[in-house]
Order: C-alpha cells, then sequence, then structure tokens
C-alpha cells in the first residue's frame, strides 16, 4: 500500500509545476486548469487521511479487512481508502458509507468482481452527495470543513481552490472572447448564437478532463465516474436548449470579431489576475 506521506509529496510536486508559471499565454490555461484539478482531487483524500491520524487510520484498515478479507489488498484500496477517509472527516463514518453503497446490491456482487474496492469505489461515489458548499467546479468534491479549519491545511488547500477557480475562470473567458470564424473544431458545431455561459462550461470541462479539441463532440464521450458523469448529462441537455440569443444578431460580425468587443475588458482583467497569482511566492 502505498504510504499517504508519499502521495502527499507527489501532490505537491504536481501543484508546484502549476505554480511555476510565471505567465499564462492564450491556450496555456486549459493546461494548467487539468494540473490545477487532478492536484485538487489528489490532495483532498490525502489531507484527509492525514487529519485523521495514522492511527485510526489503521482501525479501518483492519475492520475493512475483516469485513472482506483480502480487500485491502486490491489495487483499488488506496483510493477507496482516501474516499472513505474524506467522507469520515467529513462527518459521516465508514460504516455509514459503506452501508448506503451496499444496501441495494449486497456484499455478494462486491466479492465476485475482479477487483472488489474497485467496485465499491465505483459505488462510494456514486452514493457521495452532491456538494453545496463551496467546490471550485461542480463535478469535484468540496472541502471538508476540517481541512478548512486546520491550520497547517487550510492554506494550502485554499490556495488550491482559488487557482482553480481562477484558471476555470480564464479558459471560460478566452472560448467566449473567441469570434465565430475563431472557433476550433468542437466548438464548429455548436451554433453561432450559442450562449455565452454555456460555451464557457463547455471549455472549463474539456480542459478539465483534457479533452483533445480535435474531439467533436461537444461535452466529449461518455465520462464513467459518477459525479462528473452527471454534470455531464446536464451539460448535454443544456446543449438541447435553444439560445435565447437571435441568431440575426451576429449575421453580420465580421471574421475573428464576435463577442470580441464584450469579451476582452474581461479576459484582459482575468488573464492579468492570473498571471499575478500563478507568479507569486510560493507557499
Amino acid at each position: 500500500m502505498v504510504e499517504p506521506r508519499q502521495v502527499l509529496t507527489d501532490v505537491l510536486a504536481r501543484d508546484g509545476r502549476a505554480l511555476s508559471a510565471t505567465t499564462v499565454e492564450r491556450g496555456d490555461a486549459a493546461q494548467l486548469l487539468r494540473q490545477a484539478v487532478l492536484a485538487y482531487q489528489d490532495a483532498l483524500p490525502v489531507l484527509a487521511q492525514r487529519n485523521l491520524g495514522r492511527e485510526r487510520m489503521a482501525e479501518l484498515d483492519e475492520a475493512l479487512e475483516k469485513w472482506m478479507p483480502g480487500l485491502t489488498g486490491q489495487p483499488a484500496y488506496p483510493h477507496l481508502r482516501g474516499q472513505l477517509a474524506l467522507r469520515w472527516v467529513d462527518g459521516t463514518t465508514p460504516g455509514a458509507v459503506i452501508e448506503q453503497a451496499t444496501w441495494y446490491r449486497g456484499k455478494q456482487s462486491l466479492v465476485d468482481a475482479d477487483d472488489p474496492a474497485a467496485a465499491l469505489s465505483w459505488r462510494l461515489a456514486g452514493t457521495t452527495p452532491s456538494s453545496y458548499r463551496d467546490a471550485p467546479l461542480p463535478w469535484l468534491p468540496d472541502v471538508p470543513p476540517a481541512l478548512r479549519q486546520d491550520r497547517e491545511t487550510r492554506g494550502y488547500v485554499d490556495r488550491l481552490t482559488h487557482q482553480v477557480k481562477q484558471l476555470a475562470e480564464l479558459v471560460a473567458a478566452e472560448a467566449q472572447q473567441a469570434g465565430a470564424y475563431d472557433r476550433v473544431t468542437w466548438q464548429r458545431s455548436l451554433p453561432l448564437d450559442v450562449d455565452d455561459q454555456l460555451l464557457g462550461d463547455l471549455a472549463v470541462w474539456r480542459a478539465a478532463h483534457e479533452i483533445p479539441d480535435t474531439e467533436p463532440s461537444p461535452a466529449g464521450p461518455p465520462i464513467k465516474e459518477p459525479q462528473a458523469a452527471r454534470h455531464q448529462s446536464r451539460l448535454i441537455r443544456r446543449l438541447a436548449v435553444p439560445s435565447t440569443v437571435s441568431s440575426t444578431s451576429t449575421a453580420d460580425v465580421g471574421p475573428g470579431t464576435l463577442r470580441a468587443s464584450q469579451r476582452q475588458a474581461q479576459r484582459q482583467r482575468l488573464h492579468d489576475g492570473a498571471t499575478r497569482h500563478l507568479s507569486g511566492p510560493s507557499r
């Protein structure tokens, strides 16, 4: 089993790569957003395990091994362990979480799976309540209050959260600022009068999941992770709703100028803000 300390070291290294940028050029924000999202996703369960302490996590390992012999040796167990720790530090005991995840289909179907830890992890993700606090992106887990109240972790998680939000704003602004004749492959299937908010949300979604511009489907290929899949479904439903903007309002707009007049000032402000933040002193 990989020790949380080593995982945290890897997380900090990944975060350092994102924070090392001194400028955010057009197109770079998408890559930096992807790195920031990965750092955020990796950090929370590791910090949750650290907050709970080695003794309680050892007790969890022992209890789960008794509940299902061999579970803690499965390839996906470190991820499952982090999920349980994140829910635990947020106030729900591992026993309650597992009960929620197994009450319908039972335990036997897990035993029959190739990797019972992976199967249980997927069920846990499907029963985790949606965030109603301050997750930086709708499908990401939010930061439990215990981690924000911990003097040793709150500065780090606050910085990670702010970084994801700021880069998401920049990615969205870049997509919205592009004119109707300056679109990348996936944007060309969208109507000329596509709602700016939806255009930005799609760009953020694609950047966070590293979906290449050459993938023609606006929402990208199907995602399996339950929380992300629910958000993807919402994006697809929004694509099916006609825009309230009149298509005639863009008929006479020249190449490369659609929305630019409205978006240039906003993009410049976000660009400058992100540059100052990303080039600031490291922690």
